[in-house]
């Protein structure tokens, strides 16, 4: 059997044992009292983390279904919304309003770049716009942009503010009610580290009312077949759950809290400096101003992030108008266990070629240490402060991938002797025995 992976992608993230354990669970029926407590509390876990005294629908799709909701609720075909334009993410909520029959008209900015709050003002003023659509962390980019002062921007324009809270929600604050946010979509399988397949979506009383006289059509995510079946006396979904995610989401919630979103927020600030501090030394700059870039759980390290030349067309890291042959995400395979506290070994390899990572001799070997970056540094600080002291993680790329193009770093090799086929010679136990003649 291989090695576990350790995902070093934006999303899905690693997942706490307790997860696992609980959406290991036996089921509860949908339509019983069991399934509608775990909703309930499920439900003001998110509200809690929104920041929200309103409706949280909680969707059986990936985080675009939210965003599709979204869509499909709020707005009739030929409604003009307004989408700034910063990352591969933005441009796919624009084709998902496109695909509905609205009038999408954008703002258009250098991937990297934050969106700003003087651009959205202008644009309302001069064409106004029924709603506005954000992103508030980029993930092709790692950029978060300032969602209150263009929430606010758009507020004082009259129109609706609907963001894909997808990447953030978890790892950089929120503030649906503050903010005057209408539609908030995010997932579990990001800063909750929870396993896909749930997408939520807050809703304020605005898009209620707009819901009421959208046109647009909608079964699935029909938001008022949600809201009945939530306000029975054992609330319950209207069509079949992903009733074991649902568990271990409820798992994951219980950990966030147990050190609550402050230590959350700081936790990802500490990842994102030694990130973007070690990627700086080895000549990875990154996408984005400093000041501009996420405090998301990771950033995204798949083939040349943080170049014009980044992503295939047909991913979620794919440069302005490009289309490049797919390469699969980096990961970390556990190598060997290491006495030493506080450290691990880990090998590199693809996502996709399982076993491959590290094989054989004659490998590149260097090593990569972020201070303060343990092994479980994604779950709660209360199950990994005995290991985030420091992470030693040392790496190996095969052979065949040393001119391929992807993420350069500066490896520190290690210096060995190697014979003239190019692998290093083993060293044999030295013996007082004479050899057999």
């Amino acid at each position: 059997m291989d090695r576990p992976e350790i995902i070093l992608a934006p999303g899905p993230t690693p997942i706490p044992p307790e997860v696992y354990l609980a959406q290991g669970s036996p089921l509860v029926y949908h339509r019983g009292p069991g399934f509608g407590r775990m909703l309930r509390e499920v439900t003001e876990g998110l509200q809690r983390l929104y920041r929200t005294g309103s409706d949280v629908l909680i969707f059986t799709s990936s985080g675009t279904g939210g965003l599709e909701s979204a869509i499909a609720n709020c707005f009739s075909p030929g409604d003009p919304v307004l989408v700034p334009l910063a990352g591969y993410f933005a441009e796919r909520f624009a084709k998902i309003a496109r695909a509905y029959g609205l009038d999408v008209r954008t703002i258009d900015y250098e991937w990297g770049q934050a969106v700003k709050a003087a651009d959205v003002a202008a644009a309302l003023a001069k064409v106004p716009a029924k709603a506005v659509l954000l992103t508030q962390s980029e993930t092709s980019t790692g950029v978060v942009h300032d969602i209150e002062s263009i929430a606010q921007a758009a507020k004082d324009a009259g129109a609706m503010v609907v963001v894909d809270a997808v990447s953030s929600l978890g790892a950089v604050p929120f503030d649906f009610d503050g903010w005057g946010i209408d539609v908030a979509i995010s997932g579990s399988q990001k800063a909750l580290s929870a396993s896909p397949g749930l997408a939520f979506a807050a809703i304020s009383e605005a898009a209620w009312a707009a819901q009421a006289e959208a046109t647009n059509p909608r079964f699935y995510f029909d938001w008022t077949s949600y809201k009945q079946s939530y306000g029975l006396k054992d609330p319950e979904s209207p069509w079949t759950p992903a009733i074991s995610v649902v568990q271990g989401l409820q798992a994951a919630l219980r950990l966030y809290y147990q050190d609550g979103p402050e230590a959350a927020y700081a936790r990802h600030r500490l990842l994102s400096r030694a990130i973007i501090r070690r990627g700086s030394r080895a000549g990875v700059d990154g996408d984005g101003h400093p000041c501009a870039r996420g405090h998301r759980r990771r950033p995204d390290l798949r083939h040349g992030a943080g170049r014009r030349r980044h992503h295939p067309g047909a991913g979620p890291g794919a440069a302005q108008g490009q289309s490049l042959p797919h390469r699969p995400s980096r990961v970390l395979r556990p190598a060997r266990h290491d006495p030493r506290p506080g450290r691990r070994r880990a090998r590199a390899g693809q996502a996709g070629i399982p076993g491959q990572a590290g094989r054989g001799r004659g490998r590149r070997r260097g090593r990569l240490r972020l201070r303060g970056v343990g092994p479980c540094a994604s779950w709660s600080p209360s199950r990994c402060r005995s290991v985030a002291s420091s992470c030693c993680a040392r790496t190996s790329r095969s052979t065949s991938d040393r001119s391929s193009p992807g993420v350069t770093w500066r490896w520190r090799s290690r210096r060995t002797t190697r014979s003239s086929s190019g692998h290093r010679p083993r060293s044999r136990p030295t013996s007082s025995r004479r050899p057999r003649t």
